[in-house]
């Protein structure tokens, strides 16, 4: 069975690890007491030889498969070498082997593509380790559907967040809908927020994503909208006090990273002050505040 691009793209990654923990210097030279260099990529596909028998070839050949090479007809401005299917099949059983202390790539990362689940897994991983400060909420109280409303210029944004789960203490699935109402004439001098309950959105974009919640207790949610794949995310700005009593969030102030602010008009040389306060207003509208259905 030929391997997928995903999978491709998995074993480059853990080829790049696996050669970042590489030390630079094998040893030192005990006549000269010199550093003597270490071929990284050369004993990398010395190691994959001695496993499964497979002639690697160049070490070149693996090592611009992992990194790449400058490609100005490229998207990307990189390429990355091609290998044999025997080749990368031997490359898939060193980075797997389960007897190797140094084997960075599960087995079943490269059987099935599941980054919604994956994903938070591995960070929820990183986020837990050499801390003694465990998180105060938990995910099962962030479970359930939180809408927030945001009224702007001529239109009206819905959005409807449900978390699902949890996939782990400390991680949920998110799955959220965005319904735009554009404003007529005659609502556009209503102050009531409620116009959406009146008809049907004009758009509506679908979100899926997930959620984890840090040891300080931050909410850090990535969602990526199905239409086109643009990516957001929020991060926790506030949750109400109960919460950490054991109740479950009722209320959650998000702050949308969708795209950085653009500063216009400034450059290094301006002063903090107009910088923070044209930061302060624009922030608000980003922070979306999401209140539990009731």
């Amino acid at each position: 069975m030929q391997m997928q691009e995903w999978q491709k793209e998995r074993m480059r990654l853990a080829l790049r690890i696996l050669a970042a923990q590489s030390t630079k210097y094998a040893n030192v030279n005990p006549d000269t007491e010199e550093l003597v260099s270490n071929d990284r990529w050369r004993n990398i596909a010395q190691a994959i030889e001695e496993l499964s028998g497979v002639k690697m070839g160049s070490k070149d050949r693996l090592r611009q498969f992992a990194m790449g090479y400058p490609n100005p007809d490229s998207p990307t401005g990189r390429a990355y070498g091609g290998l044999s299917h025997t080749k990368l099949q031997a490359v898939a059983d060193f980075l797997t082997d389960p007897m190797a202390s140094t084997a960075p790539l599960p087995r079943i990362e490269l059987e099935e593509f599941l980054p919604d689940l994956q994903a938070p897994l591995y960070l929820l991983e990183y986020l837990r380790q050499n801390t003694i400060e465990l998180p105060g909420l938990k995910a099962e109280q962030l479970v359930g559907t939180f809408i927030a409303r945001r009224r702007r210029d001529d239109h009206i944004t819905v959005r409807t967040l449900t978390a699902e789960g949890p996939i782990q203490d400390g991680a949920v699935s998110i799955v959220m809908f965005e319904d735009q109402y554009l404003l007529i004439e005659d609502e556009l001098a209503d102050e009531e927020d409620d116009l959406f309950q009146r008809r049907s959105p004009d758009q509506t974009f679908r979100y899926k994503g997930w959620a984890v919640i840090s040891n300080e207790d931050s909410v850090i949610a990535f969602v990526k909208r199905e239409q086109e794949g643009a990516n957001h995310l929020f991060s926790t700005m506030a949750v109400n006090g109960s919460a950490f009593l054991g109740d479950s969030i009722q209320i959650l102030a998000l702050l949308d990273g969708l795209y950085p602010l653009e500063l216009e008009d400034f450059d290094g040389s301006c002063d903090d002050a107009k910088l923070l306060s044209v930061i302060d207003k624009e922030c608000k509208h980003k922070l979306l505040i999401f209140r539990r259905k009731q």
